[in-house]
């Protein structure tokens, strides 16, 4: 999925069109948000790890669910800059997305995750205290 989601968030800032990151944005308000049984990235990511040398991993869905609503708020953000022809503002935007989901890929560190579990920590704190 990150690697899907940097290759069209690369794409929008190299033509620098709201188009391919207003699909982005579709793909992740439907894994964020409904389920991600229908996401077409989801769908291509599975038969690429089949071909492709990545690992198999299981996944707690809660964290990953809170990832793709950032991802989709990111999206939004660089779909309305770039329709607003705010470009240089959409590329900052999409390229730290790019970041997050390099850091997903690569190093299979999941920057929206990270925060969902230090969000629960506070939680966990706010409701014993």
């Amino acid at each position: 999925n990150a690697l899907l989601t940097i290759t069209m968030t690369a794409l929008a800032i190299a033509v620098q069109s709201a188009i391919p990151m207003a699909i982005l944005l579709v793909d992740f308000v439907i894994r964020g948000f409904l389920t991600p049984y229908w996401s077409p990235i989801v769908f291509v990511s599975r038969r690429l790890v089949r071909v492709l040398p990545f690992d198999k991993r299981t996944i707690f869905f809660p964290p990953k669910r809170f990832a793709a609503r950032i991802g989709a708020i990111f999206s939004l953000a660089t779909t309305l800059l770039f329709a607003l022809g705010a470009n240089v503002a959409a590329i900052i935007v999409g390229a730290t997305l790019i970041l997050f989901a390099f850091l997903e890929c690569a190093l299979n560190i999941c920057v929206g995750c990270i925060v969902f579990s230090a969000i629960q920590r506070l939680k966990g704190q706010t409701a014993q205290g």
